[in-house]
């Protein structure tokens, strides 16, 4: 049974979630990262992925909502010097509500969330290069 979530979309409730902390180059596997370190960036923002995962397709509202929620491995102190009011670190802060039953890459394959999270992971560190130089 699907529960309905006010002011959501229709199939929210089966959308996959991204939290920063799955591709921070920071976090070990055991606290929440889903990439290889050397696939993974440097403490990601929430707005760094919308930008990322909006160069790949996703639309605000249709099938990407934001949203002010924390993953509770971020609630641990992992890393003392950044730990901020209960948060390990104010970067990993907000989630990311994605529908991805539609995601095909440019040849027609359909994506899993690990190779969403390896494009978006891609996308990031270009966009830092680029903005460095």
């Amino acid at each position: 049974m699907e529960y309905a979530h006010a002011g959501k979309p229709a199939g929210y409730a089966s959308w996959q979630s991204i939290y920063p902390l799955y591709i921070n180059s920071k976090r070990s596997v055991k606290c929440g990262r889903r990439l290889s370190r050397e696939s993974a960036v440097e403490n990601p923002t929430i707005d760094e992925i919308v930008q990322a995962l909006a160069q790949i397709g996703f639309k605000n509202e249709e099938n990407m909502l934001k949203e002010d929620k924390v993953h509770p491995q971020a609630r641990t102190t992992w890393n003392p010097k950044d730990h901020v009011r209960g948060f390990a670190c104010y970067n990993e802060f907000g989630r990311i509500k994605l529908d991805l039953k539609n995601l095909n890459d440019e040849n027609g394959v359909k994506l899993s969330k690990k190779e969403l999270l390896t494009k978006v992971s891609e996308i990031v560190t270009a966009r830092r290069s680029s903005s460095q130089m």
